[in-house]
């Protein structure tokens, strides 16, 4: 029987071809990209309408072969609680359930496993708080990681001339999107450092790694510019990528500063993958125009202009084609640039996201700890719907609100264990059920409240 990494390998191989193919579209002119968009939004929706029961009753009546981009706003909108309540419904592989999934990420190890022997499974809480499950076929793997490394290898010193030696500071559990991409590819992706070790760790293994490449969260690329400026660390990256939470303004300034690069800009989601890469020109990602369709939209779902703020997009993917996703709902708040590229790309532009953002606990004794080491255990509980977690002196205090019974005493007990990890012994955490939790104005959920 292969093992994950024989099946990983081979994984790889077949992702290079791709590779190449996914790199010629950024050579692509406006008109190709657009003759591209079109052929592949009428082949996704006609596939979802085939092959996806819930799609079907919802786009019965949409003439594929005469769809554009422009008709996309006459089409129903789609959110993560539609998704989750419809799951069987709206897969498009008979052997795939939300029941099979579920049990497939509750057994997942740290090295990762393909289910089937042909798909991956992870899951999110997301900016909206609400847990999903997603799962991508073994050609939509492939073409999630090279959507990303296309980009990369074009900034100078990220490139395979330039034999980078990197390290990525990123989540243990490859039930997330980045860390289980790192592990399918593992043989190209560099050192890998868990957030939910002791920060003296991390330091140890980059002063002796010295990476020519650093991949991280921003919040944990702040505690590392602590670190730096203390002299604890002292390492000279050559490119650093900022990945799967917001860039924000004084942090890309800090890196700037301390290593004297400007940071590459990475805009993920577990829903739908990579969403837009910085190409090292400007501070600006460029959107993955190729596989998505992102419409800018206010808090009503009404078009917002180029250059204005939007409170949300609606995304289509063009790729997806296990779990289909047409006009998903993203409560992420960007704004499309106007202007073009420095780099000549005919992709769409996006300045910074935000409404992605959540806080790094500071315990006494120096002890810190990441969103990622409480997500992790939170997020493998199917039973858990919403979370907050609220910072105590010693512990966290956790509110859940779950879609049935569950094991709240197993809970608590992983999520003291992960504190633990990182240095906080003797970690108290309490878990409660309730009806409802408490949100913004703007109907988001702060999931990590720190002291103060």
């Amino acid at each position: 029987m292969a093992t994950y990494r024989d099946m990983a390998d081979r994984h790889l191989a077949e992702a290079l071809p791709i590779l190449a193919e996914m790199a010629g579209r950024l050579q692509w002119d406006s008109e190709q990209l657009a003759a591209h968009r079109q052929q592949a939004l009428r082949a996704f929706v006609r596939h979802a309408q085939d092959r996806s029961a819930w799609h079907a009753q919802r786009l019965a009546g949409v003439e594929t072969e005469r769809l554009t981009e422009a008709d996309l706003p006459s089409l129903p909108t789609m959110s993560k609680d539609d998704l989750m309540a419809n799951w069987d419904q709206i897969v498009t592989e008979p052997r795939l359930t939300l029941a099979t999934a579920e049990r497939h990420l509750d057994g997942l190890g740290d090295e990762g496993a393909y289910l089937l022997d042909e798909f991956h499974v992870c899951a999110s809480g997301g900016s909206s708080g609400r847990r999903g499950v997603y799962v991508f076929g073994w050609r939509e793997w492939a073409i999630l990681w090279t959507s990303y490394v296309r980009f990369m290898i074009a900034v100078p010193g990220a490139g395979p001339q330039d034999a980078p030696v990197a390290a990525m500071i990123g989540a243990r559990s490859p039930t997330h999107m980045s860390v289980a991409l790192a592990t399918t590819f593992s043989t190209l992706a560099g050192h890998r450092y868990p957030v939910g070790l002791p920060i003296v760790e991390v330091v140890e293994g980059l002063n002796a790694l010295q990476p020519t490449m650093l991949v991280g969260y921003p919040s944990a690329m702040g505690i590392l510019i602590d670190e730096q400026r203390a002299g604890r660390l002292a390492i000279a990256p050559r490119v650093v990528v900022a990945t799967s939470e917001p860039l924000l303004p004084e942090v890309a300034a800090a890196i700037s500063e301390v290593w004297g690069v400007v940071p590459v800009n990475v805009y993920a989601t577990t829903d739908l993958g990579i969403m837009a890469v910085g190409c090292g020109r400007s501070d600006a990602m460029h959107l993955n125009d190729d596989l998505l369709i992102c419409e800018p939209v206010d808090a009503a779902n009404r078009p917002v202009a180029k250059g204005e703020h939007a409170a949300k997009l609606l995304v289509t993917s063009l790729f997806g084609t296990t779990l289909p996703l047409i006009r998903y709902e993203l409560t992420d708040e960007v704004t499309v640039l106007p202007a073009a590229c420095p780099c000549g790309s005919p992709f769409s532009r996006i300045a910074h996201v935000q409404g992605r953002t959540d806080d790094v606990f500071r315990y006494a004794g120096g002890v810190i700890v990441h969103p990622h080491v409480l997500r992790s255990p939170l997020s493998r509980c199917a039973a858990v719907v919403e979370y907050q977690v609220r910072q105590t002196d010693d512990g966290a205090d956790v509110v859940v609100r779950a879609s049935g019974p569950f094991d709240a005493p197993a809970l608590r007990a992983q999520l003291a264990q992960a504190l633990a990890g990182t240095g906080l012994r003797a970690a108290q955490v309490n878990v409660r059920v309730v009806d409802t939790i408490e949100r913004t104005g703007m109907g988001k959920l702060k999931r990590f409240v720190p002291l103060g």
